[in-house]
């Protein structure tokens, strides 16, 4: 995530003082999380980061059942990906004076370039022997002199004229520095290759390219600033001096060929061309190099890995670029939500291929900011030296400002939600002069008047469902949602700070073109420019912003295992509640949805967030399940194995018993944690492992009576206190597996009843066994325990319901003796 660091860059001057984040950091949003992916724990392989007791409960549950391992996350990706010539109009400038402008310097640029090659390259007729020959001597040096071993010839200051070579006498710019040093690399790339047959190599090393790559970048950069047409504001494109090295802000070990970040050019600007050491907080696209073509799918995947790192540590990218060199072909990349997209090859060793080259370095220098993959709504304001962002409100119709104080939750992966969660103030509001205390600190306080207290930002791309197939029309909102939870509970005191009350939402607006047209930002307009045929294959997105209250802390800051109890019954009243009077099934219920507050008196509290993945309930009883919502180690069996049964409050109660087996187990805060024995196997781990169909048959197999206490409840910590929690959770589950008021059929967790009594062929033998249960009226045919007990939702939860509500006063009254002591 991010760190509270200068940036590199020197501050912009301009007549306006709000910056969008677009590659130039004056100071990085502070992130409460960065001291953990500092910690460097490689996670290439997020599957053995699970066979580590030690690894957080909040890590191993903010795993998706999508992936084990970050290999197989880019494998499966670029797999599907798409090769879409259109890549490059989406850094097309939207405006028609820029974009003519910046069609102008691409000429410029071009015929500058093949005036330089021209001039610079002596060409000779090809033989691929000879050729094989001169590239394998070629590998005995590096840097510019290679270069001359592969046919080129070196350029002498003094044989330069400006007007045959395309380039201009720069020498008061680089003062003693050679031009030939600086740009004859790239000669290298532009070298022209054999029409037919085996292409054979130019690189024997992947490190003679980097000298290579960043002449091109250095020269196509200056180039634009020779360009009569440029003017004076544009970004320049840099690439980072060091190559082959992990970049500032990784997590891992990984080390990046090269990085590419932009800055806004300024009338003092370092004209030097290149950066120090890269910075995923800082970059604009990662460089894999690949001496051979034929290594182009290598060079996608890696791509894809290293690029996962830019997520966490730029909180206003909404996606990414990326490029690949393998020998002389660069393809152009567009990392989304769901997809990936490659231009065409670009082959720098021909004509068009540089032209194609040339062109998208000269767009992404004069585009905005979000085609670049910012959002201009999270900006610096210079004036006030804090990052701020903007927040339609649907209803108020109108844009708010709110001061970010930091950010609790990042994005960290490719694809999906990017969901992010910041914490901040209401510019003009009564608190926002006030100290900027940390968000543990500011959730801690919220019992103070409301306009005093610090606000949740949730930014995320939900999945927007259509509804009769209009794309305008979306059949589920969490904001509409989370709306009609406050106008049903908002009056009842019971409920006060049980649920996040929405203060502005709405989908995010971007500001486009000279005229600024407001437009929703969603995947079908951020990527329009690749075209229909490509956006209706596109799974749709819309970027969402939500400011509400209170903040809550972790789940895991609670002190005591009774504060658990209490804090869990809170979170499920209210899940109950919301179920009954709004009609809203939740359907993700895990630990991080799971929040805690205090009141005044310091009394934990039960707060239950995220209806992302929440349905109205009566639809939903309609249809059979269409896919899996959840994190893995909480989610139901029958949510796993994707049965065709409708969901229910009872998946989210199944829930629950994981999320409280897995606090048992690993403890339930971090200084309970330190008494995990890490080198102990332990049976629970089988459920964040692998997919989601094994994770399915363990908790199969551990949720029966015996081995659910042998294997799972044995495993609880022994410190005190948690032995009220091994009873809650036992009771939990007999209510809900083994609950007397159901027969034999509609317990347990398999069909093993049925099979034994062959019950779907003796119908007789069903209403002998059912008589007298609440599922003895069903059809004969339900032999499914998960579908049996499903139809008895109400009266099963209601008793899964009293076990908490017993286990909350017996946790309450044992804190008031605490406390009386």
């Amino acid at each position: 995530m991010m760190s509270q660091e200068g940036g590199k860059g020197k501050k912009r001057k301009e007549s306006h003082q709000e910056k969008p984040y677009s590659g130039n950091i004056p100071g990085r949003i502070t992130n409460q999380q960065s001291s953990a992916r500092k910690k460097k724990r490689p996670r290439t392989n997020t599957s053995s980061k699970k066979n580590d007791a030690s690894a957080h409960v909040s890590e191993s549950l903010s795993r998706s059942f999508v992936t084990s391992s970050i290999e197989e996350e880019a494998a499966e990706k670029i797999d599907m990906l798409r090769k879409v010539p259109t890549v490059p109009l989406v850094a097309r400038p939207r405006s028609r004076s820029v974009k003519s402008k910046a069609s102008a310097v691409a000429k410029f640029v071009l015929d500058d370039l093949q005036k330089f090659i021209k001039k610079n390259t002596r060409l000779r007729p090809f033989d691929t022997e000879a050729d094989t020959q001169t590239s394998a001597g070629a590998g005995t040096s590096s840097g510019a002199d290679s270069s001359f071993s592969a046919g080129l010839e070196p350029l002498h200051i003094g044989d330069r004229s400006n007007s045959e070579s395309g380039v201009s006498d720069d020498s008061a710019e680089h003062g003693a520095e050679d031009v030939a040093d600086i740009y004859t690399p790239l000669l290298r790339l532009t070298k022209p290759r054999p029409d037919s047959g085996m292409r054979v190599p130019m690189f024997i090393r992947e490190s003679e390219m980097y000298p290579c790559i960043k002449a091109l970048f250095r020269y196509v950069d200056d180039a634009i600033d020779r360009s009569p047409s440029a003017g004076s504001t544009r970004r320049r494109l840099k690439v980072c001096c060091e190559s082959d090295t992990t970049p500032s802000g990784a997590d891992d070990y990984n080390r990046i060929d090269i990085g590419l970040s932009s800055r806004l050019k300024t009338p003092d600007d370092d004209a030097s061309g290149e950066l120090g050491k890269p910075d995923y907080g800082d970059m604009l696209a990662v460089i894999e190099a690949k001496r051979s073509i034929a290594e182009q799918t290598t060079a996608y995947r890696q791509m894809y890995m290293y690029t996962r790192n830019i997520y966490p540590e730029q909180a206003g990218r909404r996606f990414v670029w990326g490029l690949t060199f393998c020998d002389s072909v660069a393809h152009a990349c567009i990392l989304g939500h769901d997809n990936v997209f490659s231009s065409d090859a670009m082959d720098l060793s021909t004509s068009e291929g540089r032209s194609a080259f040339v062109a998208l370095a000269v767009d992404m220098s004069f585009c905005e900011s979000d085609q670049l993959g910012y959002d201009p709504n999270i900006y610096h304001n210079a004036t006030r030296k804090r990052w701020e962002m903007s927040i339609y409100d649907d209803a108020l119709k109108k844009q708010q400002t709110y001061h970010v104080l930091g950010c609790v939750q990042a994005a960290d992966r490719v694809y999906g939600r990017h969901t992010r969660c910041f914490i901040c103030r209401k510019v003009g509001s009564d608190s926002e002069s006030g100290p900027e205390a940390a968000p543990e600190e500011s959730a801690a306080s919220n019992a103070t008047s409301h306009g005093k207290r610090d606000i949740l930002v949730k930014d995320a791309w939900p999945h927007a469902e259509i509804a009769d197939g209009n794309r305008n029309q979306r059949a589920r909102d969490e904001i509409e949602m989370m709306r009609t939870i406050d106008e049903k509970l908002g009056n009842d005191p019971d409920f006060q700070d049980k649920y996040p009350k929405v203060v502005a939402a709405g989908v995010v607006r971007q500001f486009c073109g000279s005229k600024r047209t407001p437009i929703e930002d969603t995947t079908e307009n951020m990527f329009a420019k690749l075209g229909k045929d490509i956006i209706k294959d596109i799974p749709h997105r819309v970027h969402k912003r939500i400011a509400m209250e209170p903040v809550g802390l972790s789940i895991r800051k609670v002190r005591s295992v009774d504060e658990l109890i209490v804090v869990a019954a809170d979170v499920m009243k209210a899940h109950q509640e919301i179920l009954r009077r709004c009609d809203i099934l939740h359907r993700d219920l895990s630990l991080y949805n799971m929040l805690m507050t205090r009141d005044s008196d310091g009394m934990a509290h039960g707060m239950l967030i995220d209806f992302d993945c929440a349905v109205w309930a009566s639809e939903e009883s309609a249809r059979p399940r269409a896919n899996m919502t959840g994190t893995l180690p909480y989610m139901s069996i029958a949510n796993l194995d994707e049965l065709a049964i409708k969901r229910t409050s009872l998946d989210d109660w199944e829930s629950l018993i994981y999320i409280l087996c897995w606090l048992g187990t690993f403890g339930i805060n971090d200084q309970d944690e330190k008494s995990v024995d890490t080198n102990k196997y332990l049976p629970i781990k089988a459920w964040a492992e692998g997919n989601a169909e094994s994770s399915a048959s363990s908790k199969r197999d551990q949720m029966t009576s015996a081995a659910f206490s042998s294997s799972i409840v044995s495993e609880f910590l022994d410190i005190e206190g948690y032995s009220a929690l091994s009873i809650l959770v036992l009771r939990l589950r007999s209510k809900l597996f083994d609950n007397p008021k159901v027969s034999s059929i509609a317990r347990g967790t398999r069909r093993q009843k049925a099979v034994q009594l062959d019950l779907m062929a003796n119908n007789q033998t069903v209403e002998q066994e059912t008589k007298g249960y609440l599922d003895g009226r069903l059809d004969k045919s339900i032999l499914d325990p998960f579908a049996r007990r499903a139809e008895f939702e109400k009266e099963i939860s209601d008793d899964l319901w009293n076990v908490m509500a017993d286990a909350q006063q017996q946790a309450l009254e044992r804190i008031r003796q605490q406390r009386l002591q």
